[in-house]
């Protein structure tokens, strides 16, 4: 079975590019993460689970909800029975594919310029798995793809999913009525302003004995506010909104690949970000914490992953390395002096927390579009050595590690310090600096109040060096 798509020569055109150009980045970002990840929350005093989504540019939060508003903008009997009794069967459970379904649909539609007069464009479940890059049963004699049955039905399912799902811009309160004598509230007037995410017009429903599962081809537009943060006038040559999404990003398997998935994503928001701030440091990542690699990719350490370390190495290695090899990101490398992780901390006990969890990983975009961000190797080095003393400075300081001869003169060079200039502003003799820089047992031996305030002073000079 296949359908005749109008958008057939349009996505293949926007797959000619390794690249997809893509329209107000944060806020399609966290909607699309929302949904990918299902990440909407219950609660006891409201009835729909909800997402909170904040748009920097505009200073606006909105909630986009389970609610399974219908979306038609002509609403007709028909229309509501046939909607009201897919969405009875429809199971709410989001996952990566209803993000990528998110991602299509407004790409298509931003690039289509066929839109009706009600700015609807024409949308098959074959537009959707073309565009996902599924490989097709068979083709037509004029070359029609025909996909797999369960492959047609579970982007129908997932399309059904993403039009249920509406915008909520709060609840206002109108009015309060309280008794005068006693002073207590009897009764609070709300308001609140709910939105359809998509509106859908004419459809063709797909029918197995007599049960609608989805639509096979519907006309479609975003919502009011998605469509606001959309729209592209022809003339507008302004790209400072714009950013670049990796094909690999809807290619990438939905269950099997959602880490390269969701880093895909990421970084290509992040580089878009660096590109704005013009900040080269931004090009480096933490691994650990609530921003750092693992949150993004949503990479959890289990109870197995602590057992068996070695193995977790190798699959968040193995993540990096084939975004290197499918073209999504040009290199990377750890910010350590040489860019890889020290051997000898990885055959200590505890290297996982100890060691491989504190370091950042040095990212860059890849050769074809490095230009368009103004990377240079040059400066992802210059980054590497500053993260190298900024980060080593810090384990000093905390003590995970003892200063040695190689730090200190690190530190020297940043700075650009004489052994004599360096022993007055740390406040220490120089013949102790000259011992420092050439044995690495010397700092152990310190006096304490020598220690302390060598390690004050280091304290005081590392946001420079973190610069």
């Amino acid at each position: 079975m296949a359908i005749r798509s109008n958008n057939k020569v349009l996505i293949e055109d926007i797959l000619s590019e390794e690249f997809i150009l893509d329209k107000n980045y944060v806020f399609n970002y966290r909607i699309q993460e929302a949904i990918a990840r299902d990440n909407f929350q219950e609660s006891e005093v409201y009835p729909y689970p909800q997402s909170k989504i904040e748009n920097p540019e505009e200073g606006m939060v909105s909630l986009v909800e389970k609610r399974k508003l219908t979306p038609f903008i002509k609403k007709e009997e028909s229309k509501s029975i046939e909607w009201n009794l897919l969405m009875s069967k429809t199971i709410m459970d989001l996952d990566e594919y209803t993000g990528d379904v998110f991602d299509v649909v407004r790409v298509l539609w931003t690039e289509q310029k066929q839109k009706d007069s009600s700015g609807m464009i024409s949308l098959t479940v074959d537009d959707i798995l073309q565009f996902r890059q599924e490989t097709p049963h068979k083709h037509l004699a004029d070359g029609t793809p025909v996909y797999h049955k369960q492959k047609r039905i579970k982007a129908m399912q997932e399309l059904t999913k993403l039009f249920s799902l509406t915008l909520s811009l709060g609840r206002k309160v109108e009015d309060v009525e309280v008794d005068p004598k006693t002073g207590v509230v009897l009764n609070i007037s709300e308001t609140e302003e709910v939105k359809s995410l998509f509106y859908i017009g004419d459809y063709k429903m797909y029918y197995e004995n007599d049960e609608p599962l989805g639509f096979e081809q519907v006309y479609v537009r975003p919502g009011n506010i998605l469509m606001e943060n959309l729209l592209l006038e022809e003339e507008d040559t302004d790209t400072s909104n714009m950013r670049l999404m990796s094909q690999q990003a809807l290619k990438y398997h939905f269950k099997h690949q959602v880490y390269h998935k969701r880093l895909t994503r990421y970084l290509n928001l992040a580089w878009d970000l660096n590109k704005k701030l013009k900040q080269i440091s931004l090009y480096s990542y933490p691994i650990s914490g609530e921003k750092g690699l693992l949150s993004v990719m949503g990479l959890e350490i289990t109870d197995n992953r602590k057992k068996k370390p070695s193995v977790f190495l190798e699959e968040f290695t193995r993540i990096l390395e084939d975004l290197r090899e499918d073209g999504v990101i040009g290199s990377w490398r750890y910010g350590t002096p040489d860019g890889e992780l020290d051997a000898e901390q990885l055959n200590k006990r505890g290297w996982l927390f100890d060691y491989f969890l504190k370091q950042r990983v040095i990212i860059t975009p890849p050769k074809n579009i490095a230009p368009f961000f103004k990377v240079e190797e040059e400066e992802v080095q210059a980054l590497q050595s500053y993260l190298s003393v900024a980060s080593e400075v810090e384990s000093v300081i905390k003590g995970d590690i003892p200063l040695t001869p190689r730090i200190l003169a690190n530190v020297k060079d940043k700075l650009d310090l004489s052994d004599r200039q360096l022993a007055k502003v740390s406040k220490v003799s120089q013949p102790t600096i000259s011992r420092l820089m050439t044995d690495e047992t010397t700092f152990m031996k310190l006096r304490k109040n020598t220690k302390e305030r060598l390690l004050e002073w280091l304290s005081s000079v590392l946001p420079v060096l973190e610069k």
